[in-house]
């Protein structure tokens, strides 16, 4: 499952990963499923009357990604992570067109919000994606395991 604000990466992330189809120029307007895959609209995190509907998906998840754009502003709420069942993993996206400092203050936004780890990449360029694929790998087997 993926949560994150608007325009942040989540469904380039997901493309990236190989776990949906690239929408081209859509927007996700709904939380959108896939056999291996949760995708939620930015709204469902900029706006707290929809938490619930993040709670309500997050159940069928076994991992939960909090995607953060470095070039933004928007916040996940201080230990958003303690809702979920299903460990949370930090991403930075956008390390191609962000600078180190956004993406340290993205990264500590993360922490902040309770990601076990905190991965950054770029989904458009492929750096950093092996980084976040064996994070990704490790973190599910653990899952599996208990």
């Amino acid at each position: 499952m993926v949560v994150g604000p608007s325009g942040a990466g989540k469904t380039t992330l997901l493309a990236a990963l190989g776990l949906m189809e690239q929408k081209h120029g859509g927007k996700t307007e709904m939380v959108s499923y896939t056999s291996r895959s949760i995708d939620t609209p930015g709204e469902m995190l900029e706006n707290p009357r929809y938490y619930s509907v993040l709670l309500m998906n997050a159940p069928k998840a076994a991992l939960v990604l909090f995607v953060s754009d470095p070039t933004g502003n928007v916040r996940f709420p201080s230990r958003m992570a303690q809702a979920f069942r299903a460990p949370v993993l930090g991403v930075v996206t956008k390390v191609d067109v962000s600078t180190p400092e956004e993406r340290e203050r993205a990264k500590e936004r993360l922490r902040s919000a309770g990601a076990r780890e905190v991965v950054d990449c770029s989904p458009v360029t492929g750096e950093g994606m092996d980084r976040l694929k064996s994070s990704i790998e490790r973190m599910s087997r653990e899952v599996f395991r208990a």
